[in-house]
């Protein structure tokens, strides 16, 4: 479904559970064939490429259910002004990027300009679907400091309790030494320990953007 079809909390339900399901049983399949890798002896390609896959549908889902509610929310046609701050951060950030790239005091002030008219007219944004021009982008590398910045940037309330180091010690740092040629090795118990976290992580993510749309967190109060 395009993003901007996603207009009501059933649609974003539903593409959000098309995502996840065929991601959960990937992992499924991935933690299965660990266990059958340990009973045979263990087999150190099934592990390694398992955590390059783990990584995939991990980054994968985050930044397509993101996206997918940051759609759900610009398709509300509201003006930016009702909506949390957030938002405005995603519509403005290709002028947040201008301005970092220029010294000239003049652009600054035509980006002030522009948030005030935009304040003003009460503009909303629309979404135009365009590759490589995500409203959300994981940049390749969705460590826990830029899940938490997804987190909040969406207004999201989940919570992490379940330990931030998980993501970058037991998933970033094998998945990058393996993906840039490393002889970096993993056991069998690495393998279940951190798809499990993972597919919990996933499950909390896509709870916490169902409830985000349902009770319109999104809208400034």
């Amino acid at each position: 479904m395009r993003l901007d079809k996603l207009r009501t909390v059933e649609s974003l339900a539903d593409q959000l559970d098309r995502e996840l399901s065929w991601r959960r049983k990937e992992l499924m399949q991935i933690r299965m064939a660990a266990r059958e890798s340990a009973e045979a002896g263990g087999d150190k390609v099934v592990l390694r490429g398992s955590i390059l896959i783990i990584y995939a549908n991990w980054e994968g889902f985050i930044r397509q259910a993101a996206n997918f509610y940051v759609g759900f929310v610009f398709n509300q046609k509201l003006p930016l002004t009702k909506l949390y701050s957030g938002f405005w951060a995603i519509d403005l950030v290709e002028e947040f990027n201008r301005i970092k790239q220029t010294e000239k005091k003049r652009r600054r002030m035509d980006f002030v300009d522009q948030l005030l008219n935009r304040r003003d007219n009460l503009e909303h944004s629309k979404y135009v679907d365009k590759l490589n021009k995500r409203y959300i982008n994981t940049e390749s590398n969705l460590n826990i400091d830029r899940f938490k910045d997804i987190i909040a940037i969406l207004g999201l309330r989940i919570n992490l309790s379940l330990g931030d180091t998980m993501i970058d010690l037991n998933l970033l740092s094998p998945r990058n030494e393996i993906a840039h040629g490393g002889k970096r090795t993993v056991s069998t118990e690495d393998v279940l320990e951190i798809c499990n976290y993972v597919m919990g992580q996933m499950e909390n993510f896509y709870n916490g953007v169902l409830e985000a749309a349902e009770k319109k967190y999104y809208i400034v109060s």
